[in-house]
């Protein structure tokens, strides 16, 4: 794995940040992994959505943990949010934790715990 990770943090910035990846995660960060990083004061969540061996940018800061041992986001769904936040105009934070978020979601899991219990049992009949 490289060097440099490039990241979209969970807040309104409309940029996105280099941050290098310490020796012992660079096997396990990937494109799609969420991770938590330094910023200004405080340390945020973010998205991996690149990554590059060398940065132009200078006083790079280190990633601080990898979230989750899998990526939340395929690098297709990465390429989606690039769209919907380009063909909406709106940032691509806001889109990035739509789609992470809708992935985890407990609601999203016991609606699709019960569609597949429904679909298994036999449409009930009406009668007029």
């Amino acid at each position: 794995m490289s060097a440099f990770v490039r990241v979209i943090v969970d807040r309104s910035i409309r940029r996105e940040l280099d941050y290098s990846v310490p020796e012992a995660l660079r096997d396990r960060v990937a494109v799609g992994s969420r991770v938590r990083v330094p910023f200004r004061e405080k340390a945020v969540l973010a998205t991996v959505v690149d990554y590059s061996e060398a940065t132009p940018a200078a006083g790079v800061k280190s990633i601080e943990a990898l979230l989750g041992e899998k990526p939340a986001l395929s690098p297709l769904l990465i390429e989606l949010a690039r769209w919907i936040a380009s063909y909406y105009c709106c940032p691509i934070e806001t889109v990035i934790r739509g789609v992470a978020s809708a992935g985890h979601s407990p609601r999203r899991s016991r609606l699709e715990e019960t569609a597949f219990r429904q679909a298994d049992k036999e449409p009930e009949r009406r009668e007029n």
